[in-house]
């Protein structure tokens, strides 16, 4: 395994806005959590794996292995595709009104 770089569970980007550790980062095709805060530009440690809870949209049920999106403008995650970039699978359902829904990143 002479050509090996590294796993990809946890990649450094350019951040492409100011972010909190906890907050969804979506670079070109690359989606996934801040594991560190980082400004503009800045290098981040993008956390690609694993299964993460994350702030949803209110009125959004959520069922096991269902597609979730990322609403880059709402900052939630919701059930509806649409112009939303793909964040992952959920784990676990979650009802309408909770604030929550635990996501497997599809990274």
């Amino acid at each position: 395994m002479k050509n090996f770089v590294q796993r990809g569970d946890v990649l450094p980007l350019a951040a492409p806005a100011a972010v909190k550790a906890g907050d969804v980062v979506i670079v070109g095709d690359f989606i996934g959590i801040a594991a560190t805060d980082a400004d503009l530009g800045e290098e981040v440690e993008v956390e690609m794996k694993g299964v993460w809870s994350i702030a949803k949209k209110t009125g959004d049920a959520v069922t096991p292995g269902a597609p979730i999106w990322w609403d880059a403008a709402a900052k939630r995650a919701t059930t509806t595709e649409g112009a939303n970039a793909r964040l992952g699978t959920a784990t676990k359902a979650a009802a309408a009104d909770a604030l929550h829904a635990n996501v497997r990143l599809i990274g």
